[in-house]
Parts: C-alpha cells; sequence; structure tokens
C-alpha cells in the first residue's frame, strides 16, 4: 500500500476524547490514507508512525482472525 495523503487531528474543540495510535498507542495527531488496487485504508497515527510507511506499521498485529476448522493450529 503507498501513502497517498494524510490531514491533522483537530482537538481545538475541547471536551473530545483523545485518540491513540494505531501502531504505538501514543496520542494520535494525524490521520493517514493508504491506497492500492484493492481499497482504502485511513488510520490514526502520531506523528512518528506517520511518516513510516505502511509496512513499518504494526497494523496488521491488531487485528484478531477467526479460526476455521480448515486451519491447523
Amino acid at each position: 500500500m503507498q501513502k497517498t495523503g494524510w490531514r491533522k487531528i483537530d482537538y481545538s474543540q475541547g471536551g473530545q476524547k483523545l485518540i491513540t495510535c494505531q501502531s504505538c498507542l501514543a496520542i494520535a495527531t494525524k490521520r493517514v490514507t493508504f491506497e492500492d488496487l484493492y481499497g482504502k485504508l485511513v488510520v490514526s497515527l502520531c506523528d512518528e508512525c506517520a511518516e513510516k510507511e505502511y509496512t513499518e506499521l504494526l497494523t496488521q498485529g491488531r487485528f484478531s482472525w477467526p479460526v476455521t476448522g480448515d486451519e491447523v493450529v
């Protein structure tokens, strides 16, 4: 996936719950968009993680895939 854009998260209104980075769990400051031929992914990231490419992020480990009876565990 390629990084195609980002926008800053606006916390200036006050009273909002802070969003955590979906890679490292720090406070997110940007919403970063990644795209490829199959779809588009928008994730909330901190400044440090927003600089990284998709393959460097730890977002894949956060998914819990269902186990079917066909898989060997």
